[in-house]
């Protein structure tokens, strides 16, 4: 009589042993998740002489641009491949072209099981005293200029872009930033939450500088001369008095106001962000 309870025990010991197994091999699995991350530093060096502007596709590195005193354009970048990538598809592309060298960040496109991916963690980029900045994109990276000039159109996603020494400035932004350290020409931007913060020394005819729900802060060189137009929704504004004096509303939520005397119209149109205005 007390053989089936020997065949029910038999069976729970082995019910647990398949538990345990399962449980080991389930604990191996959520291990095995984590992929592996490998990086490698890498340097391009490119002759200057048929170069005399630069476009620059930044992806989500952490990048810098500046100039030096050689006749080359050198590009220092650490690289990374997670799980079933290889370093060796993960590219920084240097193309020249009617004497512009565009550079980017390149992921060869091959179908892999498993985890892949890849990029570029940071970047440097050394020109030439007298090669221009044409273009600046970047997704989610940080990137800043130094002692670089020329007509820069950005575009930018959810990064964070400081120039100094660009001449003229203009593009587009998501929910990033954009300063200017230095007075810039400027051309019109346009973006959604975004921060902009840029010196003004002038404008490049009627300009807008719109976000939705952003911060605007234009820091107005002396010598500027603008009619200023300013629109929100139930934006918070401020204006310092050495720049604009006074105001007149000239329709729901539109003021008018001079700068110097006057001239081309610089509007700035925030939804229900800021508007600061004040003197560089």
């Amino acid at each position: 009589m007390r053989q089936p309870e020997q065949n029910t025990t038999t069976r729970r010991g082995l019910l647990g042993a398949v538990g345990a197994a399962a449980a080991a091999s389930l604990t191996g699995c959520i291990g095995s998740l984590d992929p592996e991350r490998t990086t490698t530093d890498v340097e391009h060096t490119v002759s200057a002489e048929a170069v005399d502007q630069l476009s620059l596709s930044a992806d989500d590195a952490e990048t810098t641009v500046q100039t030096w005193d050689e006749q080359t354009v050198q590009i220092s970048a650490t690289k990374y491949a997670i799980g079933q990538t290889d370093l060796s598809e993960v590219r920084v592309t240097r193309d020249v072209a009617g004497g512009e060298l565009s550079v980017g960040v390149e992921l060869t496109d091959n179908f892999q099981l498993g985890t892949v991916g890849g990029g570029v963690e940071n970047m440097d980029v050394r020109v030439p005293s007298d090669v221009t900045l044409t273009r600046l994109d970047t997704d989610d990276g940080t990137v800043s200029t130094t002692d670089v000039g020329g007509s820069v159109d950005v575009d930018i996603d959810d990064g964070e872009v400081t120039v100094d020494g660009v001449d003229e400035l203009g593009g587009s932004l998501g929910d990033g930033s954009l300063e200017a350290v230095t007075p810039v020409v400027l051309d019109n931007l346009r973006g959604d939450d975004a921060e902009v913060d840029v010196r003004i020394g002038d404008l490049d005819g009627d300009t807008t500088v719109e976000c939705d729900d952003g911060r605007i802060v234009a820091r107005v060189d002396p010598g500027l001369d603008a009619t200023l137009i300013v629109e929100s929704d139930d934006a918070k504004t401020k204006f310092e008095d050495s720049v604009v004096d006074t105001f007149e509303t000239v329709g729901d939520g539109r003021l008018r106001g001079e700068i110097g005397d006057g001239g081309d119209q610089l509007r700035l149109a925030v939804d229900d962000g800021v508007v600061d205005v004040r003197s560089a």
